[in-house]
């Protein structure tokens, strides 16, 4: 018996970023998600731990409002 993940299962990355899905000897395989650390995700299908057949990746935007002192208004009572 060996000791690679096969199955479903979660496994957490040291860099934040997390895998759901199935497994097979120690690899991504077949349906699965990828949370990674910046906020993107990538749903789909896996084949011995790269993305491959259907997919759909989601990407993380962080917006900012910037405003300068003209567009900000003030309030006087």
């Amino acid at each position: 018996m060996n000791d690679k993940r096969t199955g479903r299962g979660t496994m957490f990355f040291k860099n934040d970023d997390r895998y759901d899905g199935y497994w097979l000897e120690d690899m991504p395989h077949g349906e699965g998600r990828m949370i990674y650390a910046n906020g993107d995700i990538y749903e789909g299908m896996w084949s011995f731990g790269k993305k491959a057949g259907y997919g759909k990746l989601t990407r993380y935007i962080e917006q900012f409002l910037l405003l300068n002192p003209q567009q900000i208004l003030s309030f006087q009572t």
